[in-house]
């Protein structure tokens, strides 16, 4: 795994100030959030999973309450619910762009139905709208696991606002980093203040650094998922460029699809279209190879190279532990056929246009063989 920032020395000085300083850069993470991406209720946290984690304590699930998720995802959209009993229940994916299919996805909801978890596969958000539609027939939230669209645009507007939450992910393979951390959105105004206690190990701490009470105390569940000063100062330096650091990595993905796209003609290899390239994040670029051994010796081929290349996540429904959620007979044959397909090429923010070519050029040689 490559971490993907390229932390400057400003970067750094932002770190030691997060160490030192009386500043609280945890709220100046939200104030900037507040100003920028129009995100008026926040918690930054310790991680995207933190952030799923303390949804899943405000819901106050119950035994038989389900929650529906994409079968290709990471398994933190699923892990947090699992652990408080709730029944997961696996979508198959659009083929089209991978995020959740909807047509499989109008057969899964039900009286049972808790929340939707819409994950936006490389940072792309299509298919939530036909989501948020389902919701004025039936009664369930929406969490959009947005961890690879950080500062995306999707009709006009920074993502995350159309859901009942929202979670984001800066850990270090993420395009804005802080090594590891994340960051609820939270658009039900009904949740901000239990999804702050839940925040704070249970207690009314931010009341009582608001003046609003004498002492804070328990007052619900929890869990530590405030991250440190240190933490947030190193994601506040990060943000302050988020711009300039995207648009490098649109540089870089941009010179994948055009050069591979044109000259990678191969029957066992396969691309979305190049439009859904194009709506992503540019977080992931990634190629279908349809022969098992043919993706094998490739991926072997490239790290010989010193060239990271690997498969992306294992269908949650194909892992030992998420068997146990799969109805009898019940088939996931997209998340299947594609997760086992799907092959990434090396893309970080440490990258040069130069070694972005140099894997161009032994990908076409590697095919040109077959």
């Amino acid at each position: 795994m490559t971490i993907n920032q390229n932390y400057t020395k400003k970067d750094l000085n932002f770190i030691k100030k997060g160490a030192l300083s009386s500043e609280n850069y945890h709220e100046k993470v939200k104030s900037y959030l507040k100003k920028k991406f129009k995100y008026n209720n926040s918690i930054v946290t310790t991680s995207c999973t933190a952030a799923l984690e303390i949804i899943s304590l405000a819901l106050n699930l119950k035994k038989n309450d389900e929650i529906i998720v994409p079968a290709f995802t990471f398994v933190s959209t699923a892990l947090p619910f699992s652990n408080l009993g709730a029944k997961i229940v696996f979508c198959d994916i659009n083929p089209t762009n991978l995020n959740m299919s909807i047509s499989d996805l109008k057969t899964k909801i039900n009286k049972k139905t808790k929340a939707i978890i819409f994950v936006h596969y490389n940072g792309n958000p299509e298919g939530i709208d036909e989501v948020i539609k389902l919701k004025k027939k039936n009664k369930f939230v929406i969490i959009e696991d947005a961890a690879h669209s950080f500062g995306k645009i999707y009709k006009n507007e920074y993502v995350g606002k159309k859901s009942d939450f929202s979670v984001f992910s800066f850990h270090e393979t993420k395009n804005i980093s802080c090594l590891e951390g994340g960051l609820l959105v939270v658009n039900n105004n009904k949740f901000v203040k239990k999804l702050d206690i839940i925040a704070n190990k249970g207690t009314n701490r931010t009341s009582f650094l608001n003046n609003k009470t004498k002492y804070y105390s328990w007052k619900y569940k929890g869990i530590s998922g405030i991250p440190s000063n240190y933490t947030c100062a190193l994601l506040y330096s990060q943000l302050l460029k988020f711009k300039k650091i995207l648009k490098n990595r649109k540089k870089l993905y941009l010179l994948y699809l055009k050069d591979l796209l044109k000259n990678l003609n191969h029957k066992h290899i396969t691309f979305l279209s190049k439009e859904t390239y194009l709506k992503s994040n540019y977080h992931l670029f990634f190629i279908f190879i349809k022969n098992k051994n043919l993706r094998k010796n490739f991926i072997k081929y490239l790290k010989k190279k010193n060239i990271e290349c690997s498969r992306h996540y294992v269908p949650l429904d194909k892992s030992t532990y998420g068997k146990k959620f799969l109805k009898n007979g019940q088939k996931l044959i997209h998340s299947t056929k594609l997760g086992n397909e799907l092959v990434r090429l090396p893309l970080n923010n440490k990258m040069t246009i130069n070694q972005i070519k140099n894997v161009n050029k032994l990908v076409l040689k590697y095919f040109q063989n077959f």
